[in-house]
């Protein structure tokens, strides 16, 4: 890919059933669906209004032939208009506002 996945550090605060809340380090990742999905080997679109059936005769060929770019903090701001709040919030600006997902520090989703 062109650009490297660095997903926006947030921190948030977590609050227990039987009281008190501590701070805990959390991560953003956006959707695949606003993300660049592209031809490994010459950079053209795998899927636009379609998939590209040369490309993507099949799900397994299409993993082979195509990666999804990653979206780093110049991206998210730049591209996205996604721009970390302080340290704990982040505004989305539409209509460029992408679907994002909170990841825990593993960088697993966080439910």
């Amino acid at each position: 890919t062109l650009a490297q996945e660095v997903p926006l550090q947030m921190n948030i605060e977590a609050c227990a059933t039987q009281g008190g809340c501590s701070q805990e380090q959390a991560f953003i990742t956006m959707d695949m669906n606003w993300r660049w999905l592209h031809n490994k080997a010459a950079y053209n679109n795998c899927l636009q209004d379609d998939w590209d059936s040369s490309l993507c005769p099949d799900p397994e060929t299409c993993s082979r032939n195509c990666a999804l770019e990653g979206v780093d903090q110049k991206g998210y701001s730049d591209t996205y208009q996604a721009i970390p709040v302080d340290d704990n919030g982040l505004k989305l600006r539409f209509p460029k506002a992408p679907r994002v997902y909170m990841l825990d520090a593993d960088k697993t989703y966080k439910l």
